[in-house]
């Protein structure tokens, strides 16, 4: 699997190590999203705790709390592209002795985009909730 000069799949250096580094930001990508994968399962709890032991909650509130929820889930769909298992070693071409540079480039832009798209749409929903609870408490 490794040529002479030490690189795997009959990388040059060069290439090795570019590659290497398009792999490590797939992989912070992918620790972001399961960062946002967690703040989510956290409101959701939270969310669904309060839906089941809120009472006397004004039908305002309960709207925006409900789209916010909504949006929340919405976030862990699109989140869900980010976290999709596609491995950066599936581009490499070992018998060319190299790799498909723009397939990566495009696999990183795409999780990068779906993980914005994530944060926004759960920023959204967490203000969501800021305004079920400012309604609330009027």
């Amino acid at each position: 699997m490794a040529d002479d000069a030490g690189t795997p799949f009959h990388l040059t250096a060069d290439e090795w190590a570019e590659f290497q580094f398009y792999e490590s930001q797939l992989g912070v990508i992918d620790t972001k999203a399961e960062n946002v994968l967690w703040l989510a399962s956290v409101v959701i709890v939270i969310s669904t705790l309060t839906a089941l032991f809120g009472t006397g909650v004004s039908r305002l509130t309960k709207i925006f709390a409900t789209s916010a929820t909504v949006l929340v889930l919405a976030s862990v769909c699109v989140c869900a592209i980010t976290i999709r298992v596609k491995w950066a070693s599936d581009f490499l071409q070992e018998e060319e002795g190299t790799y498909d540079r723009r397939g990566l480039l495009a696999l990183r832009d795409l999780k990068t985009k779906a993980l914005h798209a994530s944060i926004y749409v759960l920023f959204i929903a967490l203000s969501l909730y800021v305004v079920a609870l400012l309604v609330g408490l009027t």
